[in-house]
């Protein structure tokens, strides 16, 4: 509704020449023509701005958005920590996958890891054979120098702390495809380590048993990037004679320790983080929370 002043004036002028008089009572007894002839006087328009005078003052928008900051800042990381830990056991399942089923193949190929050379030449012979046949490998990195070009220089330990896993000197690892890093450690063992003898004692041979492994190497999930930490991005595994393991199941027995001491943050054996079963077989990565999960009691930190 528009106002017209011409309406206005012309009520005013009418009560003037009549002796004068109340032009207010005079214009509010002229609302029924106003509003029959769209004409809106000054206090109707009073009255219509003051009822959309109905909103926030800065200082409520201000206290406002000062709350939903607190509350985003509260909330908002550990939303990104489990999306972040939700992809972490994605890509290590996967590459569990990749990984086994490769191995499954070449152990088809060539028969168990323990046929395929002796001692001093299997590694040799995993990097020469196996890997490139059976994995998309897009860059090799030999030990020396040259490994700077795929890894980091040093890992750090599950509590944080820097390690001596100088891979720069004599880590051999292979860049794939899909972006993950394969790096073998240097030593070797006498290949005993059978998937199906898993918590089978045979002439002393138990999984993660000291010494059985036929190779032991570490699944970087998302290659240089950081953090470069054990139980973070960078998970071991073992090399059966039937094929790969995840360090760390219920059944390791590496150095004789457990799960409960290889994968906690306050453990003097966190250096080595077994965590990789746990992560691959839980679907969580509790034990960067609490410190007293096992394979038959919490298996989160909630239970």
């Amino acid at each position: 509704m528009s106002y017209t002043k011409k309406g206005a004036e012309y009520v005013k002028r009418k009560y003037e020449f009549r002796g004068g008089g109340d032009y207010l009572a005079a214009e509010r007894q002229s609302q029924p023509h106003c509003e029959k002839e769209k004409i809106c006087y000054t206090s109707d328009m009073k009255h219509h701005f003051e009822s959309m005078k109905k909103g926030f003052t800065l200082a409520e928008v201000l206290i406002t958005l000062g709350v939903i900051g607190i509350v985003a800042a509260l909330t908002l990381p550990s939303v990104i920590d489990k999306y972040n830990e939700k992809v972490t056991i994605e890509k290590l399942t996967a590459a569990y996958s990749l990984l086994d089923n490769g191995f499954t193949h070449a152990i088809s190929d060539y028969g168990t890891v323990d046929n395929w050379a002796d001692q001093d030449n299997r590694l040799t012979f995993i990097y020469e054979k196996i890997m490139p046949k059976y994995f998309k490998v897009i860059k090799t990195c030999p030990s020396g120098k040259a490994a700077k070009n795929c890894n980091v220089e040093s890992f750090t330990a599950l509590d944080g702390d820097l390690i001596g896993y100088r891979v720069g000197s004599n880590y051999q690892t292979f860049v794939l495809a899909n972006g993950i890093n394969i790096i073998f450690s240097p030593g070797v063992d006498r290949c005993l380590l059978q998937k199906n003898l898993m918590n089978v004692a045979d002439n002393g041979i138990r999984y993660g048993s000291y010494g059985q492994y036929c190779a032991q190497f570490f699944v970087d999930i998302n290659g240089k990037q950081n953090p470069n930490r054990l139980g973070y991005d960078i998970f071991p595994f073992w090399l059966a004679k039937d094929g790969v393991l995840p360090s760390g199941a219920q059944e390791e027995t590496i150095w004789c320790q457990t799960f409960e001491e290889m994968c906690k943050k306050t453990s003097e054996y966190s250096l080595n983080a077994y965590c990789t079963a746990w992560v691959i077989y839980n679907k969580n990565m509790d034990y960067l929370r609490c410190d007293d999960l096992s394979w038959d009691g919490k298996h989160t930190c909630k239970d």
